[in-house]
């Protein structure tokens, strides 16, 4: 019989990596910067410039380009944790049009290569 904690990590293979509106790239480099709502209405890192759409349901699906820091406001409420609570990172689709692949990434490696895939800027925000 398994234990709780073999339980929870064969969880979390399922389930993978997850988010509460702070920036995961930064979070490899152990800073913790929320992303906030740009004017494309996609949450964005102030530092990275990483982007993450809520899209696709259940999904914080990380863009496969980068945003040019035109934020809405620094006001509290554009903040993503306000509204990102806990939900699947997941790989934006091939078409480019701010939804999933489908796929959640699983770990720290798969993240970092993904990363490595993230090229130019998003001409809409």
């Amino acid at each position: 019989m398994q234990n709780i904690r073999e339980l929870f990590e064969e969880f979390k293979k399922d389930r993978g990596l997850c988010s509460s509106g702070f920036c995961p790239e930064c979070g490899l480099h152990g800073k913790q910067n929320e992303m906030r709502l740009n004017s494309g209405d996609v949450f964005e890192c102030p530092e990275c410039h990483l982007m993450v759409s809520l899209a696709s349901p259940g999904k914080a699906t990380i863009l496969r380009r980068r945003g040019k820091g035109n934020f809405k406001s620094s006001h509290p409420h554009y903040g993503a944790s306000k509204h990102i609570r806990n939900e699947n990172l997941s790989r934006e689709n091939m078409s480019g049009n701010y939804e999933s692949d489908g796929t959640f990434i699983r770990d720290r490696v798969e993240l970092e290569i993904y990363l490595g895939e993230i090229t130019g800027i998003d001409e809409f925000v």
